[in-house]
């Protein structure tokens, strides 16, 4: 892109290149290197000037006409951003990441396109006559002219030098062009109303073989089953029985109940106040298979790395047994919490290190909406044990608000 944006320059005048602080000497000695055969090419050795700045001066000559300002400052932004990444692995040799190359290739090189074919149909014969630019006293040379001949489109000469352009810079605009845009633009402070999630959560404390976490399974708008021995980030077991979509790292903490009442009519049996918190880092391997949003599903394939944290407070006021070796929850008498769920993600070319992509899920918790069942063995100082048996599970919709 750069080479053939520069041509433009080049046929209607080879000075045009040089940077500005070029002296007429220099400029005569080109020429003069070039005619007598001591250089190979007009400008060897010369400097010249930036892929932006070309853009600049074909705009100042009037050439980019037919642009309009909004892909004109895109295609200065993807040559600005395709510089610094080639400065930071060529010069620095620091960390780059493929997909960025390919978002800014997919931006630049359909858009550039655009621009060169609107210099091509600026170059027709019943125009040329009309902008006083054609006017200046300059023939380029004739090996120049070769290279582009009088096509009113850039895609027949681009066709020439590799027959399947025309089909790749299509796959380009709508692949990464139109619908990566697409994407970032559906998840931009959109709102994805009334999205259900069930949330299913088994714990059986320090029981068994380590690691100790809580089973989750989710259902609705995220779909994954996680269990510690198939899907833990650390101690996963690679013979997983079934196809792992997602890693995990949960835990469960279920603080000692406090007593508000003492019933009289079931021995042994009192009314306390039991709080559990459970936090749970998902690590989505396949979105396209554990997310199911309605109308973003073109969209999904272009976030990157997604991560869910989930958090999870119940306070339950029951009625059970609390005595010397147990604790139970027999009846529930009020419940209260929230379920909040956290979307962080980027998308397609960014930096994985730097979610660009935020949503929130947040529902509050009633006896209407969850329930609960609980067991857990007592110390001598009527502490809970970490030996527990519980069961929880939430259902409800809410909106997915992204940032």
């Amino acid at each position: 892109m750069e080479t053939l944006f520069k041509d433009l320059l080049f046929q209607r005048n080879p000075v045009f290149l040089l940077t500005e602080n070029t002296n007429v000497k220099s400029i005569l000695g080109y020429y003069q290197g070039f005619v007598t055969g001591q250089n190979q090419y007009l400008l060897d050795d010369a400097k010249t000037i930036t892929p932006v700045e070309t853009l600049e001066r074909l705009r100042a000559l009037d050439y980019l006409h037919k642009i309009n300002e909004r892909d004109y400052q895109n295609v200065i932004a993807s040559f600005a951003a395709l510089h610094a990444l080639r400065n930071r692995l060529q010069h620095f040799a620091l960390k780059i990441y493929p997909d960025q190359i390919i978002r800014v290739l997919g931006n630049l090189v359909p858009k550039s396109v655009l621009m060169l074919n609107g210099c091509y149909l600026a170059r027709r014969a019943e125009e040329m006559g009309l902008r006083l630019i054609d006017l200046l006293p300059h023939t380029a040379f004739r090996q120049a002219l070769a290279g582009s001949g009088d096509s009113p489109s850039i895609q027949a000469d681009l066709n020439k030098i590799f027959p399947a352009s025309t089909d790749v810079i299509a796959m380009l605009e709508s692949k990464y062009d139109v619908l990566l845009n697409a994407a970032i633009k559906r998840f931009k402070k959109a709102t994805f109303p009334d999205l259900p999630i069930t949330l299913r959560l088994r714990d059986h404390g320090h029981v068994g073989a380590p690691p100790y976490m809580p089973e989750i399974e989710l259902a609705g708008w995220i779909n994954t089953k996680l269990s510690p021995h198939d899907n833990a980030k650390g101690g996963r077991v690679l013979w997983s029985r079934e196809p792992v979509n997602a890693l995990y790292e949960a835990k469960t903490v279920v603080h000692d109940p406090v007593i508000t009442g003492q019933q009289t009519g079931s021995p042994g049996f009192t009314t306390s106040k039991l709080t559990i918190d459970v936090s749970a880092l998902i690590q989505v391997l396949t979105p396209e298979t554990c997310f199911n949003i309605p109308d973003a599903e073109d969209s999904l394939p272009y976030i990157k790395n997604p991560e869910l944290n989930i958090r999870l407070t119940l306070e339950c006021t029951s009625e059970g047994l609390f005595n010397d070796w147990h604790f139970d929850v027999s009846r529930v008498q009020a419940l209260s919490g929230e379920l909040r769920i956290e979307l962080a993600s980027a998308i397609f070319g960014d930096e994985p290190t730097v979610p660009s992509v935020r949503a929130v899920h947040t529902i509050p918790l009633s006896d209407a909406n969850a329930a609960i069942r609980f067991h857990a063995f007592v110390e001598s100082n009527r502490k809970l044990r970490d030996h527990f048996s519980l069961e929880l599970s939430v259902e409800g919709k809410a909106s997915l608000r992204f940032g």
